[in-house]
């Protein structure tokens, strides 16, 4: 009897041993193992079927995210980064009225490797939200090459998570419509980097025309060596961390590199990685205490 259960477990161990080989075998071949997808960069031009140069309602509207990856990408393809171009006519993209862009894509920083960055660029391109429009993002946006993010009474929602590169290029936003604006909110970050500017406001007054006031989260903004961030408006304060204000080289106090032009209030960076947010509407321009 011990003779025969020991006959059974050889016969089993040797089937187990031929499917082993069979699959080590089919694995070789790569007939039934699929490949990993490649990444791929796509690449759309203003103006073309990828994006319109205006876009002031639904039909213009344009949302990027994983239904939009589906339509462009292969079977065996990954997302690889997305590049925003212009044409020799046309560099400018406009969202205005009931028009909107939404950037929701799997983007991600690079690594160590350096090869492996996948993000969106806006390159040469002038992104402009205005009058209604709105600017919804995610991800991880660059803007380069001389290219432009304007707000102007537009809606404006970076989320948690999202970050927005300036790279040497300028960002701008304004209110002087308030009931224009449904939202504007940086749950993220925006970086600016290089000579990039910032500028909070316009030299307008703000007309509210509800009892709703009007407040710009402006949160989280990490300023570069070269970068500055200029305060115009009398509505909103800027300020630094505390944290940020503890590592100032030198026994330096918050207030170097903020310039006052009169009434109106201009932040530079003192140092290299500068964080400010904003605080409590109807407040003084710049606080640097």
């Amino acid at each position: 009897m011990e003779q025969t259960t020991f006959a059974k477990k050889t016969v089993v161990l040797a089937a187990l041993g031929a499917l082993s080989l069979m699959a080590a075998s089919a694995r070789a071949d790569g007939t039934e193992t699929p490949s990993d997808p490649q990444p791929k960069k796509i690449e759309v031009t203003v103006g073309s079927d990828g994006i319109a140069s205006e876009i002031k309602n639904a039909d213009t509207s344009v949302t990027w995210g994983d239904e939009w990856l589906e339509g462009v990408l292969d079977e065996n393809e990954s997302f690889g980064g997305l590049t925003v171009k212009g044409n020799t006519n046309v560099n400018t993209i406009t969202v205005t009225e009931k028009g909107s862009l939404t950037i929701d894509l799997p983007t991600q920083e690079a690594t160590e490797a350096g090869n492996d960055e996948k993000v969106v660029t806006f390159n040469s391109v002038n992104l402009d939200v205005k009058d209604g429009g709105a600017f919804s993002n995610s991800s991880h946006v660059q803007i380069t090459n001389g290219g432009s993010l304007t707000v102007t009474n537009g809606d404006f929602e970076n989320g948690e998570g999202g970050v927005i590169e300036l790279n040497g290029t300028k960002f701008d936003l304004s209110v002087t419509k308030a009931e224009l604006v449904g939202n504007f909110e940086n749950s993220g970050t925006i970086v600016l980097s290089g000579n990039a500017s910032m500028t909070v406001g316009s030299d307008k007054v703000m007309d509210v025309t509800s009892d709703d006031e009007l407040t710009l989260e402006v949160g989280n903004i990490t300023i570069g060596k070269d970068a500055v961030l200029t305060n115009k408006d009398q509505g909103y304060r800027v300020q630094n961390k505390p944290e940020e204000q503890a590592d100032t080289p030198q026994g330096a106090h918050a207030h170097q590199g903020v310039h006052h032009p009169g009434d109106q209030g201009a932040l530079a960076p003192a140092q290299e990685g500068h964080q400010v947010e904003a605080e409590d509407a109807h407040q003084s321009p710049v606080n640097a205490a």
